[in-house]
C-alpha cells in the first residue's frame, strides 16, 4: 500500500488495514522505539513485509530466524492488527517474565504512538495484558507445563521456541488451541539438534506438515 493519496481514499485504507498488517502500517504509522533514534513509524523492511503477508494468509509459522531483526516487532504488529479486526485473544509465551513484559510494552508503544488514532482504545494496561473496548487483548505469559491451557486464544506467539523449557508439556498444553484453528507462530534462534523446534521446523521445511517455514538470516534476510 503507497501512501494515502487523498482524503477520499482514507475509508477505502481504512477498510484495508482491518485486514492487511502492511496497510495498518501505513494508515495508522504506529511507532515502535529504536535503540538509537527513539520513537520512529514501523515501516516494514521487504522481509518483514514478506512475512506479514504470509500471517495475514493465516495458518501455522515456524520461524527459524537470527537475533535482532525485528521479528518480535513485526508480529506484535500483526497481533494489534488482528486485535482491531476481531475481539479475539492473542497470547505471547516467553521464556522469560522480562520478554514477555517487553513483548506487550511494544504493542502497547504501537497502540498509543500512531499518526492517525486507531479505532479502538485501551481498557486494561498492565505489564503483561493490554485489552481493549471491542474486547480483543493481548496476553503475555511465561512458559510453564500449563502455559494456555486456561485461554481460548484466536492466534498464539511462542517466542524462542527452541530454548523454552517444558517444550513437550507446554506443547501438548497449546494442542487444543491449535486444533480449534487458532494460528500459532513459532519463531526461534537454533538451539541443538533434535529438539521440538527443530522437528517442526524440518517437517514443514520438507512439506510433511501443514506448517509454512520461514528462513530469516541476517545475510539476504529472506522468507524461505
Amino acid at each position: 500500500v503507497s501512501a494515502l493519496a487523498s482524503p477520499s481514499n482514507i475509508d477505502f485504507y481504512q477498510a484495508l488495514a482491518l485486514h492487511d498488517t502492511q496497510a495498518f502500517c501505513d494508515v495508522y504509522r504506529p511507532q515502535v522505539l529504536h535503540p538509537i533514534h527513539g520513537y520512529v513509524p514501523f515501516i516494514p523492511h521487504n522481509y518483514q513485509a514478506t512475512l506479514l503477508d504470509d500471517l495475514d494468509a493465516g495458518g501455522q509459522h515456524v520461524i527459524l530466524k537470527a537475533r535482532q531483526i525485528g521479528i518480535s516487532t513485526t508480529i506484535m504488529a500483526h497481533f494489534l492488527r488482528l486485535c482491531m479486526a476481531h475481539a479475539g485473544t492473542m497470547l505471547c509465551v516467553s521464556r522469560k517474565e522480562r520478554t514477555a513484559v517487553e513483548l506487550v510494552r511494544i504493542a502497547r508503544d504501537m497502540a498509543t504512538r500512531t499518526a492517525t488514532p486507531l479505532p479502538i482504545h485501551i481498557t486494561t494496561d498492565n505489564k503483561t495484558e493490554l485489552a481493549f473496548n471491542n474486547g480483543a487483548r493481548i496476553i503475555a505469559e511465561t512458559s510453564s507445563p500449563e502455559t494456555g491451557r486456561t485461554f481460548a486464544a484466536s492466534a498464539v506467539l511462542v517466542d524462542e521456541f527452541a530454548f523454552l523449557p517444558w517444550q513437550e508439556e507446554m506443547w501438548r498444553s497449546l494442542r487444543p488451541t491449535v486444533s480449534r484453528g487458532a494460528r500459532v507462530i513459532i519463531p526461534s534462534t537454533p538451539d541443538m539438534e533434535g529438539d521440538l523446534f527443530e522437528q517442526q521446523w524440518r517437517e514443514a521445511q520438507s512439506g510433511s506438515s501443514r506448517w509454512h517455514a520461514h528462513r530469516l538470516p541476517w545475510a539476504g534476510r529472506r522468507s524461505a
